[in-house]
């Protein structure tokens, strides 16, 4: 049973790094599309207000749609580094043990 607790371990010790590696890499990325989408956001909610007011309303739902787009990727990227952190810390915790 030792044995192949400690097998297990060693093997745990690469799966830890590459979740932190991956977890990392997608926080990075997040933030750094952040800039980029931040004000194209701002631009498509101008966009989709002006719409509204002018009763265009393809215009609104095809901007509603690619922003409702967009905070979707996000919350997608957020739950996923959020998975990948409990699966490192899961691990971590099993290191520990």
């Amino acid at each position: 049973m030792f044995v192949i607790r400690l097998i297990l371990k060693v093997i745990s010790l690469p799966l830890i790094a590459i979740a932190a590696l991956v977890s990392l890499f997608l926080r990075l990325i997040t933030n750094l599309s952040a800039y980029v989408a931040g004000p194209f956001l701002i631009f498509i909610v101008i966009c989709d207000l002006y719409s509204l007011v002018m009763r265009s309303w393809q215009d609104v739902f095809l901007l509603t749609l690619i922003g409702a787009a967009i905070f979707g990727v996000y919350l997608c990227a957020g739950i996923l580094i959020g998975l990948i952190e409990d699966a490192r810390d899961g691990l971590s915790g099993f290191l520990h043990s």
